[in-house]
């Protein structure tokens, strides 16, 4: 890792020295709050990019996805609709039931996001998103083992008048995006801004067995604040926000594994070619040769389709007496969502799979913080974090293999009924001492006590197709299957109600030591420990197998780093690198695996017993002229697997998933003085090398390297630039790739593409911005 660090010096030095010394604006300084204090992004030794309001707006920004495609060795795993599981580092989640937390936490304006559900509503009216890389349990808590993605919003202002900005945008597919916001002072000392998003679309893919157009988005989202500054050292900020979403999660694509001549035999092509790319003549257990002509060709007997509904507040209060201050921050939030995805992609029923959940939690921290200018720079806190969720998970399937003989006239439903507690205890302190001149330490340590308690009712219910046998009521295969209904059906066979109690003490630990080499340059070194909490399973097809109260011990994460933040050519270049080690303990993986009675892949959550990761970042920024400006950014990533235990099917020396040896992201932007108005061009590319969706490594679940390519341009006019057009396509190229993918083997023998939108698509956005 040292050598690698070298490296990295010796390219920014060559970079320094071979860049020519012209005349050139500065880059512009953000002003970030990874430490609970503000700084300069420069200053904070943790790898971390910052991104402001205005910079998200020129990339044409719109989701959480987009945010971190904007930085290397950093992305998502979409997993149905509305939900996102973030990945930094190749830390991350790749489980897909609502009762999951990710390793990369969401924060919006220091509310933390529990489910992955709300992250989707977060991007708008941005001020400015954090993503900070590695371990960040003592600042942020529980569940940051891979990083924490902090959204802040724009807040009121009393001395800013009115102010604010509209825009809206047309684009392919009936593409119709609108987002605005007003911020107006009441008084001297309190103001008011409200802002709101509507994104809608209609599908972008075709499928070919329902003759309909799937993949549509439509969601909203809106959020108010009230600030109030009654005095000098007093402050009280009032957030309330809502969201909802209405459309279609991405469907799948089905890879049979089997000869289509001969369903006992596998398929004659070569395992690596069975992949949707390829378009292999192979077909799954009922038959079914998934052959398409165009890549958003798909087929499936339902609609994939997510109702979610989010609603919440903050409150908080910051006090400034003397030589600290203290805040408080108090948050409530629900979260509403139906699920449902024909999870086997055929055009008969085999597998498809419900969800619903209802979360009511709420959360309150209290921390006290020194003044900047203090000799020992402090913080110290509580937190206190409680939740209370219903879960139901539904699989509704042909009965073969599962079922008694003599049954297979009608589907059977395996389901599962959660009602889970879930309650957080924490106790944090940061310290930062100038050990020497221009040397500082800095010392955190967070402890957490976390406890799961509640019960797993599975169950075994049945139902006809159209038409199916009077004991079983038939339903058609598009019916949603929330827990209540389920509950009315037939039961086949009875399971015991499983008792859910995990009771969790971890500790999260940061130490560094920084130097400030130069005006221009600082040096730090790290060393963190984080962990996410235990969990339990909720997969209907473990808790028909037995596994109902299936548990996860805590992930833990030990990390090693190196870095440097670099400014050059009076602030116009940047140039950021770091290099890492990772060592995990119970890296908590899902993973389906083959049941060794059933024959069936069962999703299972799991922990790897030991796992590492070793990487480096470099991140260049340039602007070489006035009106020019250039990023660049490379990753590098190599994880395996140290110990796999008794996992089966996964060896020692295996490739961790989600985690591509490399990715590159690159934007050039051209500003053209036109008289007093101003036109940009601007393109952005990202590469992402190849991956694998699997711990065993299996040829045929895994994704070949891919670029995308995006442009703009944009002509900004009128008194003081206040209006804007702007001319934007996106994925250029049309590239065809797997998102996601997972095996159905033993159940319909498939695997299980979540594909691109491989279609460019492309718009026009006119925006408003009034002072």
């Amino acid at each position: 890792m040292i050598n690698i660090f070298k490296h990295c010096l010796t390219i920014g030095a060559a970079i320094v020295l071979f860049v020519p010394l012209v005349h050139a604006q500065s880059i512009e300084e953000i002003v970030v709050t990874a430490q609970k204090r503000a700084e300069s992004l420069q200053d904070v030794p943790i790898a971390m990019d910052a991104f402001s309001g205005d910079e998200l707006g020129r990339v044409g920004v719109q989701s959480a996805e987009d945010v971190l495609r904007l930085m290397p060795n950093a992305g998502t795993l979409p997993q149905g609709g509305s939900k996102q599981n973030f990945f930094i580092r190749g830390v991350g989640t790749a489980d897909f039931h609502l009762n999951v937390v990710g390793a990369v936490g969401a924060y919006l304006d220091d509310s933390a996001l529990n489910s992955p559900f709300a992250i989707s509503f977060s991007t708008f009216d941005m001020e400015r998103v954090e993503v900070l890389r590695g371990p960040q349990n003592t600042l942020f808590g529980r569940n940051t083992t891979g990083g924490a993605v902090n959204y802040i919003s724009r807040r009121p202002d009393p001395n800013a008048g009115t102010n604010g900005y509209i825009k809206a945008g047309i684009g392919r597919f009936s593409q119709f995006d609108i987002e605005g916001g007003l911020g107006f002072a009441v008084s001297e000392t309190a103001a008011f801004r409200v802002s709101a998003t509507s994104n809608t679309r209609d599908g972008v893919f075709k499928n070919m067995t329902l003759g309909q157009d799937v993949g549509e988005t439509d969601r909203m989202a809106a959020r108010a604040h009230f600030l109030w500054q009654p005095s000098d050292n007093w402050e009280v900020l009032v957030t309330a926000r809502t969201g909802r979403s209405d459309g279609d999660p991405m469907p799948f694509k089905n890879v049979g594994t089997l000869d289509p001549n001969d369903l006992t035999q596998p398929c004659s092509v070569p395992l690596d070619s069975i992949i949707p790319q390829n378009n292999p003549n192979c077909a799954d257990s009922t038959g079914f040769v998934h052959q398409y002509s165009e890549w958003e060709q798909v087929f499936g007997n339902v609609r994939h389709h997510e109702d979610v509904e989010t609603s919440g507040g903050t409150l908080k209060i910051d006090w400034s007496p003397g030589p600290f201050s203290v805040t408080s921050i108090t948050s409530v939030d629900n979260l509403d969502v139906e699920y449902i995805e024909d999870s086997d992609a055929a055009p008969t029923l085999a597998f498809n799979f419900h969800q619903n959940g209802a979360y009511e939690q709420w959360s309150q921290e209290l921390r006290v913080t020194s003044d900047d200018d203090a000799s020992v720079r402090w913080i110290g806190g509580a937190y206190y974090f409680s939740e209370d969720a219903n879960f139901g998970t539904t699989v509704r399937r042909t009965p073969a293999p599962l079922a008694p003989s003599g049954t297979d006239f009608f589907n059977i439903i395996p389901n599962t009924i959660v009602n889970q507690e879930n309650t957080a205890l924490s106790l944090f302190g940061q310290a930062e001492f100038d050990v020497a001149d221009d040397w500082t330490l800095t010392v955190g340590y967070r402890w957490t006590n976390e406890e799961k308690v509640g019960a797993n009712m599975p169950s075994v219910r049945c139902a006809g197709p159209n038409g199916g046998p009077p004991f079983c009521p038939s339903l058609s295969d598009d019916t949603f299957l929330p827990s209540s209904l389920v509950a009315t059906l037939p039961a086949v066979a009875t399971l015991p109600t499983e008792v859910l109690n995990g009771d969790w003490n971890e500790w999260g630990a940061r130490v560094s030591l920084d130097w400030q080499m130069s005006d221009e340059v600082l040096l730090y070194g790290s060393v963190s420990r984080g962990f996410k909490g235990g969990g339990f399973a909720l997969a209907a097809l473990q808790a028909l197998l037995g596994n109902a109260a299936r548990s996860v011990e805590p992930e833990t994460l030990l990390a090693y780093e190196f870095g440097m933040k670099s400014d050059w050519r009076d602030g116009a270049l940047r140039f950021n690198a770091s290099v890492f080690a990772y060592d995990w303990e119970n890296y908590q993986s899902f993973q389906p695996l083959v049941d060794p009675v059933s024959g069936i892949a069962v999703p299972l959550l799991l922990n790897v017993p030991e796992t590492s990761l070793v990487g480096a970042e470099a991140e260049l920024t340039w602007v070489p002229a006035e009106s020019w400006y250039l990023q660049a950014g490379l990753g590098l990533l190599n994880g395996e697997i140290d110990d796999a235990g008794n996992i089966a099917g996964v060896s020692n020396g295996n490739d961790l998933v989600h985690t591509p040896d490399l990715t590159f992201t690159g934007l050039v932007r051209k500003e053209i003085q036109v008289g007093s108005n101003l036109l940009a061009l601007q393109t952005n590319v990202r590469f992402q090398d190849d991956v694998t969706y699997d711990l065993g490594n299996a040829a045929n679940l895994s994704q070949e390297g891919y670029w995308n390519v995006n442009a703009r341009a944009s002509y900004e006019f009128g008194s003081e630039r206040k209006y804007e057009v702007s001319f934007w396509g996106e994925n250029l190229t049309g590239e065809e790739y797997c998102v996601g993918m997972t095996s159905l083997a033993g159940l319909t023998e498939s695997n299980i593409c979540l594909p691109s939108l491989s279609e460019p698509t492309y718009g026009i956005t006119a925006a408003l911005n009034f002072d």
